[in-house]
């Protein structure tokens, strides 16, 4: 109901109030086809539909007033692109790629166990597949040229348009090769997900359409879930075929934390007094000093029942340990607040703006799982920086005024002109 309110309200589809409420009516429906040990008549599935309404609260109050029509405006910047700086940058990534891949199959080739997903994931859980840092930072930096590259293609100016879009042909080949060895659900969204929600603001698509392209996305989606879950645990033989394993993978991964929610709230929870809520401020105070204060993000896992288990448990627990369920809704409120500035932002149609929103979209999403908002701080900051590299230090592109472009168009019609006179 909230969903169909929130439509009828804001006439989008793309608009953060329709789109936080469908993560958690799949959630619920999850629960039905499950085996878990949970209350329907649990305080805290009221406690989730209130979140959602003080969420929605938030962000019409930023978007109170604001024309809808904007998110149908077609961006009038227009920019130049440095095209040995592009050349380099893809030379450079197709190494990387390169290498990434010859890491992971000499891997493969020495540890080989059950199925080439189990070897790698038994690898990175146990260390003995060592994938330095600045690699992982470098696979996550593609992903997020990725985004800046879809963006900016739908301003580059006509003159380039036809060699950037070869660039970002291979750039997008380049990203799909580095999805291909991601072994996390989650991983595989926040690099896939951006670029959809970039793709379908800049395109101007009404809600049919949208919702057209959003299908097709969650088509692959679950195709790649199915895939994993089959390589994931098919080999335990616990399961008497692979629609049973299928629907209680679906089940856990889209309802086992509203479960854990409701179990942790059944006990006393021991306040931690803004540890998770500061914890960037914590790992900081790590590093430089080298104690170990800032909160695990990998958390214990918690028997839900039906003999499965999980250790994740929505974004509200993340904030109730803090300082309790009314600290949590309140956090709900600002996160309401925050959407919708990023909203109104998004109609402006400049192009790093199209980016801020689009990248806050995954932990929107991500909400019924777990909080990727300041958990991820870290990972956020550095989509901000290279965002802000991207489109505004000049290296990448560069913005041309409309005495630029007018001059550029007069350029080519004397140079065809001309053209056309010796012929």
């Amino acid at each position: 109901m909230l969903s169909l309110i929130s439509l009828h309200v804001f006439k989008d589809v793309l608009s953060p109030a329709f789109i936080f409420c469908l993560p958690w009516i799949l959630g619920l429906m999850g629960l039905a086809v499950s085996n878990f040990s949970y209350s329907p008549n649990g305080y805290i599935y009221f406690y989730i539909v209130l979140g959602a309404i003080i969420f929605i609260s938030g962000f019409w109050l930023v978007m109170n007033n604001i024309s809808l029509k904007k998110r149908y405006a077609v961006s009038q910047s227009v920019y130049n692109y440095n095209k040995t700086i592009f050349i380099i940058l893809i030379f450079l990534e197709i190494i990387f790629t390169l290498y990434i891949y010859y890491v992971h199959f000499s891997y493969i080739r020495s540890h080989f166990m059950i199925s080439i997903y189990q070897t790698l994931r038994h690898g990175l859980t146990t260390d003995t597949l060592l994938i330095p840092g600045y690699l992982l930072y470098t696979r996550s930096i593609i992903f997020i040229l990725t985004i800046c590259m879809v963006i900016i293609s739908f301003n580059i100016n006509k003159i380039q348009n036809g060699s950037f879009k070869k660039i970002l042909y291979i750039q997008l080949i380049i990203t799909l090769a580095n999805l291909l060895l991601i072994m996390s659900r989650n991983s595989l969204l926040i690099g896939t997900l951006p670029i959809l929600i970039a793709f379908l603001v800049c395109r101007n698509f009404n809600n049919t359409k949208i919702v057209n392209y959003a299908g097709r996305f969650i088509l692959g989606f679950l195709i790649f879930f199915s895939l994993v879950a089959i390589m994931k645990v098919s080999y335990m033989n616990q399961y008497e075929s692979n629609v049973e394993l299928l629907t209680s993978q679906f089940a856990l991964y889209m309802s086992g934390s509203l479960v854990a929610l409701e179990k942790v709230m059944d006990h006393n929870v021991a306040y931690l007094y803004g540890e998770n809520t500061f914890r960037f401020f914590y790992a900081i105070s790590d590093k430089i000093f080298g104690t170990a204060q800032a909160q695990q993000l990998v958390q214990e896992s918690i028997s839900i029942g039906d003999g499965q288990g999980t250790n994740v448990y929505t974004f509200y627990q993340y904030y109730i340990r803090d300082f309790g369920i009314a600290y949590a809704l309140v956090v709900q409120f600002v996160i309401g607040i925050f959407h919708g500035f990023l909203y109104r932002m998004m109609l402006t149609k400049k192009p790093i703006k199209i980016f801020y929103f689009s990248i806050m979209i995954y932990p929107l999403v991500m909400q019924f799982f777990q909080d990727q908002y300041i958990s991820l701080l870290s990972t956020w900051i550095q989509h901000l920086v290279v965002g802000l590299i991207f489109f505004n230090s000049g290296l990448f592109v560069s913005k041309v005024d409309h005495k630029q472009q007018m001059e550029t168009i007069n350029n080519t019609k004397i140079k065809m002109k001309s053209h056309f006179i010796k012929v």
